[in-house]
C-alpha cells in the first residue's frame, strides 16, 4: 500500500510540474509574443517571479532606471576644486564650493574663511537665535544679488544629522549653496484593483512653481521644515496638495528613505534624504489641489509609470523618479532576477552615509 501511495505521489508531482511548464510556455511563448520579437516591437524579456506569479519583465527598463539614479548622484566634475567643509558650532554641517567661498568673505561678521581648509560660521555666534539671524541676513543679501533664487520663506534646520537639536535654521533655497543636508516627505498614492493590480496617482507640478515647473511628481511631496515631525508633515501636505482628508492620510505607511548627493550647476551641492510613504487610496477617490502647486492628477498603471521613467525621465522631477522606482522594487515589479538590481538598490540609498555625522 505504502509503495502504491509513493508511486501515485511521484506521478502527481510530475503532472503538476508538467502543467506548470505548459502554462508558463503558453504565456511566454505565445505566437503574439514571438511575433512581436520577430517584428522588433518588443524589448528583450526575462522571466521573473513578480507579485502576481510568473510575469514578463522588460529588461530594457533597468538601463533607464539606473540612468535616473545616476542623474541624482552626480559627482564633482573632474578638475574642479573640492568644496570646503562648512562648520557650525564645531560640527560639519555642509560643504561650500570655492566660487561661493569668495562671496562669503564679504560677510566677516558671519563667516570665518580659512583658504583651502574650511569655512566656519563665526564662533562668536554662540546661540541658535544669533546663528539663525546671521544666516538670514546673508541669505537675503545673496538673494538680492541673484545668487540665491527661488526663495520660499521656509526655514530648514541646520544640524549634525536628522533628529539632533538644530544649531540654526536657514532659508530652504540656500541649502544647496551651503551644501547642508535637506529632508523631505514623498507619498506614493496608489489604488489596488480587485485583481491585485496597482495604479499610481501622478501629479503634474504647477507651471508657476520656481523649481521643476510642469514636471511629474508624487501625488503628495514636500520639504521637511524645521519644527515639524515627518508624520505631521505628511498630514499637512496631503491636505494642501491633494485634499486627502486626515482620516485617509493617517494610513500613510512609512517605508524608509531615498537618499542622494548631487553636484548641481552654479556651485551647489544637493544632499537630500527623502522619507518615503505608501498610501493606499480608495478606488473612487480623486485628488484635488488646494495650494496652487499642482496642475493635474493622473491615475496611471504601473507599467506606464515605469515606461515614462525608463524611456527618458525628462517629464519627471528627478528625485521623484527615485521614489517611484523604490515603490516598484518594494511591490515586486522590479526583482532580483534583473541585471543591475544591486546597483539600483545601492544608488537609491547612496546619500545615506553622508547624513550620519
Amino acid at each position: 500500500i505504502l509503495s502504491g501511495n509513493i508511486t501515485r505521489m511521484k506521478f502527481l508531482g510530475k503532472a503538476f510540474l508538467m502543467a506548470s511548464i505548459i502554462s508558463a510556455a503558453a504565456a511566454f511563448l505565445s505566437p503574439k509574443s514571438w511575433a512581436s520579437y520577430i517584428l522588433g516591437t518588443r524589448a528583450p524579456l526575462c522571466t521573473v517571479w513578480g507579485r502576481q506569479g510568473p510575469a514578463f519583465c522588460n529588461v530594457s527598463h533597468m538601463e533607464g532606471f539606473l540612468k535616473r539614479v545616476d542623474e541624482c548622484n552626480i559627482p564633482l566634475e573632474e578638475g574642479k576644486e573640492t568644496p570646503l567643509p562648512f562648520f557650525v558650532a564645531g560640527v560639519q554641517v555642509g560643504q561650500i564650493h570655492q566660487e561661493h567661498v569668495k562671496r562669503l568673505k564679504q560677510f566677516p561678521d558671519a563667516f570665518t574663511v580659512k583658504d583651502g581648509v574650511d569655512v566656519k560660521l563665526n564662533e562668536k555666534l554662540d546661540t541658535f537665535d544669533l546663528r539663525t539671524k546671521a544666516f538670514d541676513t546673508v541669505n537675503r543679501k545673496l538673494a538680492e544679488e541673484g545668487v540665491i533664487t527661488g526663495w520660499r520663506e521656509e526655514p530648514y534646520a541646520v544640524s549634525a544629522e536628522f533628529g539632533t537639536p538644530p544649531l540654526a535654521t536657514t532659508e530652504r533655497a540656500s541649502a544647496g549653496l551651503y551644501g547642508i543636508m535637506s529632508y523631505g516627505v514623498h507619498i506614493n498614492g496608489y489604488v489596488e484593483g480587485a485583481d491585485g493590480t496597482l495604479r499610481m496617482w501622478v501629479a503634474r507640478r504647477s507651471a508657476s512653481k520656481p523649481t521643476w515647473p510642469g514636471c511629474l511628481d508624487q501625488v503628495v511631496a514636500g520639504g521637511q521644515p524645521h519644527g515639524v515631525q515627518p508624520g505631521d508633515n505628511v498630514l499637512k501636505e496631503c491636505m494642501e496638495e491633494a485634499n486627502i482628508p486626515r482620516e485617509l492620510a493617517q494610513a500613510a505607511l512609512p517605508t524608509g528613505v531615498v537618499a542622494y548627493q548631487c553636484q548641481r550647476p552654479g556651485g551647489r551641492t544637493s544632499r537630500e534624504i527623502i522619507f518615503t510613504y505608501d498610501l493606499k487610496l480608495p478606488e473612487g477617490f480623486v485628488p484635488e489641489n488646494n495650494d496652487g502647486e499642482v496642475d493635474e492628477f493622473m491615475l496611471w498603471p504601473l507599467d506606464k509609470v515605469a515606461e515614462s521613467i525608463a524611456s527618458d525621465g525628462g517629464e519627471w522631477k528627478p528625485n521623484c523618479c527615485l521614489v517611484a522606482i523604490d515603490f516598484m522594487i518594494r511591490h515586486g515589479f522590479i526583482t532580483p532576477e534583473q541585471p543591475g538590481y544591486m546597483r539600483l538598490l545601492h544608488g537609491l540609498r547612496a546619500g545615506v552615509s553622508a547624513a550620519i555625522n
